[in-house]
C-alpha cells in the first residue's frame, strides 16, 4: 500500500483586515496578528482585496521586483554588516538584540497600516504594538544613518537606489569601434561595413546604462481596484503579485476596514517568503 505523506499544518493568519494608510508593510502585520517574527528583507507573495463597502478606488502599488531593487537591499546590507562588523565582534551572539532584523525604511512619509480584529463586546481594534527599529549605521563623520528607499541621501540617511545607481553604471563595450579588423586585407570577401555593425550594434546594454530612467523611482502599479460605482468598472482583487520587503503603497485606503491583504502561505512560519539575502 502506498504511502501518503501529510503535509505540515502551521497556525497562521494569512488573510489580515488592514486600518486605514498608505502602506502597508507585510512583514509587520503579519507578526503584530501572528505574535510571531517575519523576516524585514523577504520578497513576500501578497494578494489585495477591497471591501465592497469602501467607496473610493484604491490603487495599489509595490517594489519593482528587478535586479536593481534586489541589488540594492544586497548592497545596503553588506555596507550595514562592514559597518557594524567590529561591534559585533566585541558582542557575543547572546547579546545582540534576539530580533534584530535588517529594515529598511520607505521614505514615503505615508501612515503605515495595522492588523484590525474584532471582540464581540468591544468591538472593532486596530493593533499597535511592536518594535520595528530600523538599522542604523555610523559613518566617517559619527553621523548615525538609516536606510531609505525613498527621499536624498543626507547626514541621516543612505538613499540605498541612489548608491545602487552610483556603482552600477555600465561602460560600452567595446568602449571604441576600431575602424578594420586584424589583417583584413588578407581576406578577399571582408566587409568593413559589416565589421563595424559587428562592433557598434549592442555596443551598449538594451536599457539606460547611466541608471537615470527609473532607478531613483522604485514603484509600480499594481491595480487600481473598485466596487465599480459610477461608471468604473468592479474589480474587488490584485491577485497574487511579488512585493520586495513586503512594502504596499495603497492610495484611497482611507477608512478602517477598507480591504484586506492576503500573503501566500508556505514554509516560514506558514507563510511563503522569498530570501533575498541568502
Amino acid at each position: 500500500m502506498a504511502s501518503t505523506k501529510k503535509s505540515r499544518y502551521y497556525p497562521v493568519q494569512s488573510r489580515i483586515n488592514l486600518s486605514a494608510g498608505g502602506m502597508c508593510i507585510v512583514p509587520n502585520v503579519l507578526s503584530m496578528i501572528n505574535r510571531r517574527h517575519y523576516p524585514a528583507t523577504g520578497v513576500y507573495e501578497a494578494n489585495v482585496h477591497l471591501d465592497v463597502a469602501n467607496p473610493n478606488n484604491v490603487t495599489v502599488y509595490a517594489l519593482k521586483d528587478n535586479w536593481d531593487t534586489i541589488g540594492a537591499i544586497r548592497q545596503a546590507y553588506q555596507a550595514y554588516l562592514t559597518a557594524t562588523a567590529s561591534e559585533r565582534a566585541m558582542l557575543s551572539k547572546e547579546q545582540i538584540a534576539r530580533w534584530e532584523d535588517f529594515r529598511i525604511a520607505h521614505g514615503t512619509g505615508l501612515s503605515e497600516m495595522a492588523p484590525l480584529v474584532y471582540n464581540q463586546g468591544t468591538g472593532i481594534s486596530v493593533l499597535t504594538a511592536g518594535d520595528f527599529d530600523l538599522s542604523k549605521a555610523t559613518d566617517t563623520a559619527n553621523n548615525t544613518r538609516i536606510f531609505v528607499l525613498q527621499g536624498a541621501s543626507s547626514a541621516t540617511q543612505y538613499n540605498i537606489m541612489d548608491q545602487w545607481n552610483g556603482s552600477g553604471n555600465v561602460d560600452a563595450n567595446p568602449a571604441v569601434a576600431t575602424s578594420g579588423a586584424p589583417y583584413s586585407d588578407l581576406e578577399a570577401d571582408h566587409d568593413s561595413t559589416q565589421s563595424d555593425n559587428l562592433q557598434r550594434d549592442g555596443q551598449t546594454p538594451p536599457y539606460d546604462r547611466n541608471g537615470g530612467d527609473g532607478i531613483g523611482s522604485p514603484w509600480v502599479e499594481v491595480a487600481t481596484l473598485s466596487t465599480g460605482a459610477g461608471s468604473s468598472d468592479a474589480k474587488l482583487s490584485t491577485g497574487f503579485f511579488r512585493a520586495p520587503l513586503g512594502m504596499i503603497l495603497i492610495t484611497g485606503a482611507d477608512a478602517n476596514g477598507w480591504g484586506t491583504v492576503h500573503v501566500r502561505e508556505g514554509s516560514t512560519k506558514g507563510i511563503k517568503v522569498h530570501n533575498i539575502l541568502g
